[in-house]
């Protein structure tokens, strides 16, 4: 299989559950007069929107990169790569739980929330650890040699975000403010990991450039 078939089948499943995260808005109930107050009292569907949006968009962005770098897929690296997609999926589902049970306020529901989204995303970024490994163990895969200092700078991010969703999985028994800060600030450090990824990347291709060729 082709890495564009690959590459195109997953963009399509970001691309849904992006769609999907949406159709959490609905109008809400209110009596005339009363709509403002009744859309304001939707703030929880709009924080985890904004929440699961932002997550979703940078492993799309990830994702997206890792495909970019590869020449061709095997079926192992397909079946890994479904193994990720099957717990990006079931964001959406935590997403609603996340944002019913800010709703409702009920410490329970609020702890079995926070945990089971810390837990996917712990899962997640356990996934795009397996992924990168096999890629530097397979680097015939890899589009071109200098594609290797992309994958061995990013090999480690996905462990670091692993270790900051485990605590804020480990912290929702016993603080949901403490647990949601750590989800957050996962979040913010895949952004920052993505970032400096872009500019290994940007040298890796300045390098190349610089390689000169041979006269035919």
């Amino acid at each position: 299989m082709k890495t564009d078939r690959v590459q195109a089948f997953s963009d399509g499943i970001y691309a849904i559950l992006i769609t999907i995260l949406v159709l959490q808005f609905v109008v809400p109930d209110y009596t005339a007069g009363h709509l403002q107050a009744a859309v304001f009292a939707q703030w929880p569907i709009l924080f985890t929107y904004v929440l699961s949006f932002s997550y979703i968009g940078v492993l799309w962005l990830f994702h997206h990169d890792l495909f970019a770098h590869l020449a061709r897929t095997t079926a192992m690296l397909n079946v890994l790569n479904m193994g990720s997609l099957f717990f990006v999926t079931l964001m959406t589902y935590a997403t609603s739980l996340f944002a019913e049970a800010i709703t409702h306020q009920n410490m329970a529901d609020k702890r079995f929330a926070f945990a089971l989204y810390a837990l996917l995303e712990f899962l997640i970024s356990a996934s795009y650890y397996v992924l990168y490994s096999y890629l530097l163990r397979h680097q015939r895969l890899l589009a071109k040699s200098q594609e290797y200092a992309y994958f061995s700078h990013l090999k480690y991010s996905p462990l670091l975000g692993a270790s900051i969703y485990l605590v804020a999985f480990i912290a929702s028994f016993f603080s949901t403010v403490v647990s949601l800060i750590f989800i957050v600030s996962g979040i913010l450090f895949h952004f920052a990991a993505y970032w400096r990824a872009s500019k290994v990347g940007r040298k890796t291709r300045v390098r190349e450039s610089e390689i000169p060729k041979k006269k035919l």
